[in-house]
Formats: structure tokens, sequence, C-alpha cells
């Protein structure tokens, strides 16, 4: 995907992800989406940089305005990433609670076990 795709490729998801990916599209008001899919973009060009951190605030800030599966499975791997296993767990648990019809929650329940071992003192993932 180039860069000049990824927004048409965004919205395209966060409208069109299929059933059970996301809240009712009918809830939101196009403004929301807007910005939405604006902070989708800043959040991809974090993670692809290695600023996970920013990544991650940026996919909250999307999500609290438009639920939707992919923001939710690119915050989990952002967590994996910086290292924050605990967090990166519970993130693929609640992916799998939030969507477990989703073609990635199988690939969350092998992040899951994958983790297990990593994850200390908080009783495993």
């Amino acid at each position: 995907m180039n860069a000049a795709s990824a927004p048409h490729l965004i919205l395209s998801v966060i409208l069109f992800g299929g059933a059970g990916a996301c809240a009712s599209p009918l809830a939101w008001n196009r403004s929301d989406v807007a910005v939405a899919v604006a902070e989708a973009e800043v959040a991809m060009r974090h993670y692809r940089a290695g600023r996970f951190n920013a990544a991650v605030e940026a996919f909250d800030r999307a999500e609290r305005l438009v639920p939707h599966r992919s923001l939710a499975w690119n915050r989990a791997r952002a967590y994996e990433e910086l290292g924050d296993v605990a967090t990166a767990a519970g993130e693929f648990r609640e992916f799998i609670r939030r969507y477990p019809t989703d073609t990635y929650a199988e690939r969350a329940a092998a992040k899951l076990e994958a983790l297990r071992p990593r994850v200390t003192g908080s009783g495993g993932p």
C-alpha cells in the first residue's frame, strides 16, 4: 500500500469492515469519522517509524471517536512492540472479548499464547 492510498483504505475499513467489526457506522457523525481517519493515519506513521508510544496515543484518540477492530488490533501490537507485554496481553484479551468472530480473534489468541511466558507478576494473560 502506498501512502496516498492509506486514507482511503483506512476509511473503507472503518466504514465497511464487515459484520461485527465495529460499532454501527450509522451512529457516527462525519466529523468524528474524519478525525478518526486522520488519527489512524498519524498512528500508522508513528508505528512505522518505531514511535510506539505516540502510536498508542493516536490509536486511542481514533478509537474513542470510532471504535473499530483495526484500531484495537494495532494498539495491541504497538504495546507489544513497546515490550509492555502485560498491557499487550490485556489488549489482545479485550480484542477477543469485543470481536470474538473476527478473523483476527484467532491471531489474538495466538499472540496471547506467545506472550504468556513473558508476562510476569500479573498471573499470566
